[in-house]
């Protein structure tokens, strides 16, 4: 779902601005996680909690991605664009890797007793992440690619 939301969130990125697309998207993936924190129980039927959770999630992955890698590198001017999309890439890793951890924190080793209360308080986290991309996302204005050349032929056009 990741594959099929992300060029649709850069195509309407483009169109209408990437907090159109930043929110919906953060918004969608968060309530995957929250099917999977609310609705899974012992005994999980794929079809009912499994795969609308995931369809839900990933494409809200995809347009989130598209829409924040977007906005992170679109006024770069040209000779720059692969040091900021590589430090967009940088941070967006050590995101993943303090998120992992903190899932492990939470997680840790569950009796099996404990293990379906720890998954859903697991889920519950990564909802909340969702929850706080999409407040992020707020931040977001229509961010277009500027370039000298660019604005030089705009300006000559206006005349």
């Amino acid at each position: 779902m990741a594959a099929i939301g992300a060029p649709l969130g850069g195509q309407l990125s483009d169109r209408f601005g990437q907090r159109v697309v930043a929110i919906p998207g953060s918004l969608l993936f968060a309530s995957g996680a929250l099917l999977f924190a609310l609705d899974t129980g012992v005994r999980p039927n794929y079809v009912a909690d499994f795969l609308p959770a995931n369809l839900l999630g990933g494409f809200g992955v995809g347009l989130t991605f598209a829409a924040f890698g977007s906005a992170a590198v679109a006024e770069l001017p040209r000779a720059r664009y692969a040091t900021g999309g590589a430090i967009n890439n940088c941070i967006r890793q050590i995101g993943a890797v303090l998120g992992i951890s903190s899932l492990i924190v939470i997680v840790g080793t569950p009796s099996p007793a404990d293990a379906l209360h720890v998954f859903h308080e697991a889920w519950s986290l990564i909802a909340l992440t969702g929850g706080l991309a999409a407040v992020a996302g707020i931040a977001l204005g229509r961010v277009r690619a500027r370039h000298p050349e660019e604005a030089a032929e705009a300006v000559a056009a206006a005349g």
